[in-house]
Parts: C-alpha cells; structure tokens; sequence
C-alpha cells in the first residue's frame, strides 16, 4: 500500500514503511522494529486489530503485533503510525514481555539508503544536546560510523531532513558488510551488556519523527518506465562455479549434466589435519577431468596449521589438477592479520603458480574487520547471503546492490591486483559466528534450506547476484552446492530453474559483457553481451514491461527470464516454479 504524509510518499506493508521518498529521491530507505534474541536470531511476529485510516495527504495507523518464540507469543507492542500534511511522520511503540525472554535488542531500526547518502554530511546529536558532524562513509565501514545518537540530520538529493529517538540512545552500522544494501540506525548501543532479561510485564516505550527541515513543494514522481541503458565498454566475464559434491556414484550423470554449465571451476575443501585430504583430492580428479574446469581449493587449518604447503602442492601436480585458486581459511579469523598471513606468504614463496588467498566463509564483516597488509594475498574470498537481518523477496532483490559494495571496498583496500573471490553465494547462511552459544554457531542443513531457491525467483535473483558482481570486477564467484537440498539440481539430479539461468549465461560465451543499468533495480534488470545477445529478468510476480536499448519494448511475465536480440527476441525461457521438496 503507498501512502502520502504531505509531499513524501511512502510503501506500508506488514506492519512496516518503506521507500520513504520525495519524488524519485529515496530519503530513507525503511523504519521498522524487530526482537532479536540471544543469539541475535530475529523473532517471527503476527499483527492483530490492524485498523488504516488514508487520506490524500496524510494517515493514521494502529495495530498490535506479537513476536513469536518456539510458536509461543512473548512480547507485544502496540504500534501507532502517523503521517502529517506538513511531511512528519511518527512511528510509536509500547511494547510489553508477555514472559521472561532474553533479548540483545528489541525496538526500532531505521535503514537508509547508500545511493544518495553515501558521502554526503550528517550531524549528530547525543543525549545532553553534545553535537557532532561526519559523513555517510562510501566504502563499507568495518565499525559503526555514528554513536551516541538522540536525533540526526542529514543531506539528501540536496534537502536536509531529520530524525528524533525517544526511548532508547542508537548508533549507526553499515550493513553493507552483511550485503545488506543499506547503514542501519539501531536502538540500544552494542557496548552495553547483552543478553539482557526481559521479565513478565517488563515495557519499552520508543518513537521515531522524521520530519524535513524546510516545507517542501508537491511533486508527482510520474511513472518511471523501465529502461535498460548500456553505460560503457565491455569487461571480462566472471568466472562462475560450484561446490562440489563428492559422494558415491551418479559421477557420470552429474558430469553430463553439468557440463552444460561450463563452470569454470568447482570448489574443493579439505581439512588436512583431521581427514584424508588426499583421498578427496582424488575423487575430485576424476570429477574435474570430466567437467574441463578448474579447482578452487579451500584449506580450513585451525590453531596450528601443521601441513606444509608443498605436500598439498605435490599432491596437485602428481594428480594433474588444474588450480583456479587456493584459499586458507582459519578457523579463528582474528588470526588473520598475523599467523595465517604469514602462512600465505610462506605459500606464495613455494607455490608461485598457484593464486594464493585467503578468507573466510562468513561474510565480507570477518574480512574488513580483520584486515593484513596490502600485496600479500592474491585475492580474498569470503561468503555472501541476502538474509542476514530480512527475509522478504523485496529485501533479498534489494540487498544484490551491496554484493558490489563489498568487492569495491575490498579493491579500495587492496589495491585493483587483489581480487574478491566470492565464494560461496547462498541463499541462507551456513554459519553464524555471533551465537552467543558457540554450539550454534554452525547451522544444520535442513535450518539452511530455502524453498525460493527451487523456484524462479531463485533463478532471477541469481541473475542479478551475477550481474551485480560482473559491474563490479569480481574476480569470480561460487554459486550454492552443485546437487542437493542446497544445490542446482536435486538429489536425483532433476535441474532447478537456476540451472536454466547458468546455463543461459553460459550460451553467451565467450562474448563479453557490456556494461548497463536500470531505471528501476528492484523491478527488473538485464545483461548485455558484445555479440548482441541480453539475457533480460523480471524480479516481481507481476507483467512488466521493460525498454532495451535501442527503443524496444519487451513485456516479461512474473519472474520471467528471456534471452534477446538487441532488435529481435530469438529465444524464451520461462522458469517453472519447483515445489519445496528435494
């Protein structure tokens, strides 16, 4: 549902309001609350009693909303939303624990949007009217870049606006080190202690106004239609590939199957302390010799590493394996900056034809907090999933953007001879290194599975990762398992509709990718390649119609993806949606 208070309009929807906007100008990107538990899981919540009242420039809301522990309700908030003719708008909570609950934070959380404030000033205020001004930081901040904060003011499309914090101090994070595609202002600073104990009838009362400094006219944004547009020269391809399963049998049918792919390369992890790496290696051998692709080889070493690098590098040359890269990977990633950075270089010095790096398989965070110096790895790889804070189809489209933020800052870093080795993309994370009980830190399969990945929105949203990682210059990305609950394909080998779209991307090779935008990213998008192909995708469930270059019109269905000629459509696909079975 849009909504207007005065000139701003505005998206509601469960509960929540999005798209704060003046014009085509996104001031804020979203106000919301959430109840995240001890181990920062985020708590499903219901809505009762929702009662709307809209008017042509102004609107009440009123509901009240329960969040949802092991099916049980603990905590309700009784919300009130406002917007004002003037262009404030209002957002109040009281909230009350139904029973005892341990919470790391329970309130508001307020997204903006780095397109548009990225680099531009804000000010501070902090509780006891203490000011202080900075700016919205364009590389990915690896701490929170405000603190302290009772209200802020910022720029945006050149009008400054405001915010006021009743109830609670907040700071600031960039969320873009979790791809989410936005800097988070979030209740209850993270030096004070957590988890706290949240007793029977224990409240919290918070509010937020936004407001614009000056009164500002009406404007009507009109409808935005949907053009492609190529921005510039062609880059190279990014080099895709998968993890590879290495299980019993069904060899030959997953490599005539996957072979269809073309993936440059598959991932390999191996453990050398605790298991017969040389065995694996093996078996991935023979799989890679069938597939013609390379091998990306992931080495986890706990506390003390233990093998030297030339027995692996032995081991690859007697079996033949052609290396795409080798990435060590410590257990703790605080040791990064030191021991295992010392390690690469041993590596890099006994191993110079091989593409040494190192990372993690938690998010770009673990990396830009635990950085080593500039030149001594070849490239760093870390892992990427839309799901961090936001689970809803509109925010996983919507945090693809901060894919690229991450390997931009990663070369800012670096330097351009470093590459981001993404690697592995997935729908849900595999781990979660901030359970305050380490027993939960790493996530059954079953707890990682997303039935959107059997579907046609996996596949679109899949399209997009890859376009977003292509504008960026990433050095190559590793998509899901290749087969599997989590995989390209099922158990029984039976392709996903994301298998469609590699292997549409494949059908372009070795064309080079032309660089583009569109006119409305969460609604649609497209690839371009030299030979005058495109790959185009619809992101919603709805008919849209989409601008090519060139002037033509092209009409997309729900989550469609269409190759095309710049002037004439030669093929379709239309990607059927898979139950969640497997």
């Amino acid at each position: 549902m849009y909504l207007q208070a005065g000139p701003f309009s505005m998206m509601y929807e469960n509960g929540f309001l999005r798209y704060l906007s003046y014009g085509h100008t996104e001031v804020v990107r979203m106000i919301y609350y959430a109840f995240r538990d001890e181990n920062w899981g985020t708590l499903d919540k219901v809505m009762e009693d929702e009662a709307i009242a809209k008017e042509e420039r102004a609107f009440t809301i009123r509901y009240r909303s329960f969040h949802l522990k092991d099916g049980e309700k603990i905590f309700v908030w009784n919300v009130e939303i406002d917007g004002r003719e003037n262009g404030e708008v209002t957002f109040m909570l009281e909230g009350t624990a139904l029973a005892p609950v341990l919470k790391n934070r329970a309130g508001f959380c307020i997204h903006h949007p780095p397109e548009g404030v990225s680099g531009e000033p804000v000010e501070i205020t902090e509780p006891g009217s203490i000011k202080y001004t900075s700016v919205f930081p364009e590389y990915i901040s690896p701490g929170n870049p405000f603190q302290h904060i009772a209200a802020m003011r910022w720029r945006c499309g050149g009008a400054w606006y405001r915010l006021d914090f009743e109830g609670d101090v907040f700071e600031t994070e960039d969320q873009r080190n979790w791809t989410d595609a936005s800097f988070k202002t979030f209740c209850t600073p993270l030096d004070l202690p957590f988890p706290v104990l949240l007793n029977k009838g224990q409240k919290i009362r918070q509010k937020v106004t936004f407001r614009p400094e000056k009164k500002q006219p009406r404007i009507s944004p009109g409808e935005r239609e949907i053009v492609l547009t190529l921005t510039g020269n062609a880059g190279d391809r990014l080099p895709l590939g998968t993890m590879l399963p290495l299980k019993k049998g069904e060899n030959e049918a997953f490599i005539n199957l996957f072979r269809q792919l073309g993936f440059h390369h598959y991932r390999v992890d191996i453990r050398p302390e605790q298991e017969e790496w040389e065995e694996k290696l093996q078996k991935a051998a023979q799989l890679l010799t069938g597939l013609a692709a390379k091998l990306e080889l992931v080495i986890h070493l706990g506390a003390e590493p233990g093998i030297r690098p030339d027995e692996i590098a032995a081991c690859l040359v007697k079996l033949k394996i052609p290396v795409h890269s080798v990435a060590i990977i410590p257990d703790d990633i605080t040791k990064l900056p030191d021991t295992f950075a010392t390690l690469v270089s041993e590596w890099k010095a006994r191993c110079p034809h091989f593409n040494i790096g190192i990372g993690t398989d938690y998010n770009f965070t673990e990396v830009n907090r635990n950085r080593v110096l500039p030149g001594i790895p070849d490239f760093v790889s870390y892992g990427i999933q839309p799901q961090e804070h936001a689970f809803d189809d509109l925010s996983l489209i919507e945090n693809l953007a901060a894919q690229a933020d991450t390997v931009r800052t990663l070369r800012h870093i670096y330097g351009h001879s470093c590459r981001a080795h993404l690697s592995p993309v997935t729908f849900k994370k595999r781990f979660n290194p901030y359970a305050t009980n380490p027993a939960q830190r790493v996530i059954p399969e079953d707890a990682q599975v997303d039935g959107r990945q059997y579907t046609a929105f996996g596949a679109v949203w899949t399209l997009g990762s890859i376009k977003n990682l292509i504008m960026a210059d990433a050095g190559s990305a590793t998509y899901f398992r290749g087969a599997g609950k989590l995989g390209i394909a099922g158990e029984d080998l039976g392709p996903f509709p994301v298998f469609e779209a590699f292997r549409l991307y494949h059908s372009s090779h070795p064309s080079r990718v032309l660089t583009s935008v569109s006119g409305a990213p969460l609604v649609a998008d497209g690839l371009f390649f030299e030979n005058g192909t495109a790959i185009i995708w619809n992101y919603t469930g709805r008919r849209q119609s989409i601008v090519l270059p060139g002037g033509v019109k092209v009409i997309l269905e729900g989550n469609e993806i269409r190759k095309v000629g710049f002037d004439r459509i030669f093929v379709t696909l239309r990607s059927n949606y898979y139950s969640n079975q497997s």
